[in-house]
């Protein structure tokens, strides 16, 4: 089994909207606005240049990152709207007045959304400046991909592995935020994740080692607010290791008494669904599930 750490956040969330997006690959429905997160991946992808290519050896970084914004959001922009395989690629929803266009949208066009970007930049730079992350070691997108004894691949990219300057010369897992309200979208437990990867892997070469810190590092708060510290025990990772590997054994239970061709009800009878407001408001795959799709109704009447 593969599994990533969307992957299993799904399935203890709901293993009904597991079973669809993961074993299934059930298509989709509904347009899927992709533009929140332009801004995340644009930024990210930017940063990590930054570190993969050295250019903090450049005589100006910010000028050479301020010239790379329109080839990166061309570039992220098609990565988001390609169907790839089972993969239907998603759209983009701009703020505007047509019939066809978002009121809620966070960016009215294109321009503003560079703009946003170009923001970013300096005050990122003054946040890896201030909290000195450079050092010896500066890994971006690092992939942290293990495989069990049991042959199960658990799978994560950290966004940055940084082995900080002195006088701190300790070592981070970084996870890096784009959205605009900070604490929103963060999971302590993703960090744990890549971690517990980085520990896996590090037994596996006989030199046990966990990071010293973990960080989630928000791109549009000012430098002085910008870092959550997170700690990290060898018990968390094995704890998490124990969840994760029960949960792959119960999965795979499942799906060993599914015949093929089955009935959805079968399928909602082993892969029971936990439905609630915070699991069915954004699920795709609520056509499929009375109980949720009965949630999301109430929750458009309350907003009406």
């Amino acid at each position: 089994m593969y599994l990533s750490y969307s992957g299993f956040k799904k399935a203890i969330t709901c293993l009904f909207s597991y079973w669809h997006e993961y074993p299934n690959k059930t298509p989709k429905t509904g347009p899927d606005d992709r533009l929140g997160s332009i801004y995340g991946s644009v930024v990210g992808k930017l940063f990590e240049d930054f570190y993969v290519q050295r250019v903090w050896l450049q005589p100006n970084p910010k000028e050479f990152l301020l010239g790379r914004v329109t080839q990166t959001v061309d570039a992220v922009i098609k990565q988001e709207t390609t169907t790839k395989g089972w993969k239907t690629g998603g759209i983009l929803l701009w703020k505007g007045s047509e019939p066809n266009q978002n009121p809620k949208g966070m960016y009215a066009n294109r321009a503003e959304l560079e703009a946003d970007i170009r923001d970013t930049i300096p005050r990122g730079l003054d946040i890896i400046r201030q909290y000195k992350l450079i050092g010896p070691r500066a890994d971006a997108e690092y992939k942290l991909d293990f495989s069990t004894p049991e042959k199960h691949t658990l799978a994560g990219r950290a966004d940055f592995i940084i082995q900080r300057v002195r006088p701190f010369s300790d070592l981070l897992i970084v996870d890096g935020k784009g959205s605009k309200h900070r604490g929103d979208y963060v999971d302590p437990q993703q960090l744990v994740w890549y971690a517990m990867l980085f520990y896996l892997h590090s037994v596996s070469q006989g030199k046990p080692q966990l990071p010293n810190k973990l960080a989630f590092l928000y791109w549009r708060c000012n430098p002085d607010n910008a870092v959550d510290w997170l700690s990290v025990s060898e018990d968390d990772v094995k704890a998490l290791l124990a969840t994760v590997l029960d949960t792959i054994r119960q999965i795979e239970e499942k799906l060993k008494i599914l015949p093929a061709g089955v009935s959805m009800d079968t399928v909602r009878g082993v892969f029971k669904p936990k439905a609630n407001e915070s699991n069915c408001r954004f699920c795709p795959y609520i056509a499929a599930c009375p109980s949720g799709y009965k949630i999301q109704e109430e929750l458009k009447c309350r907003q009406r």
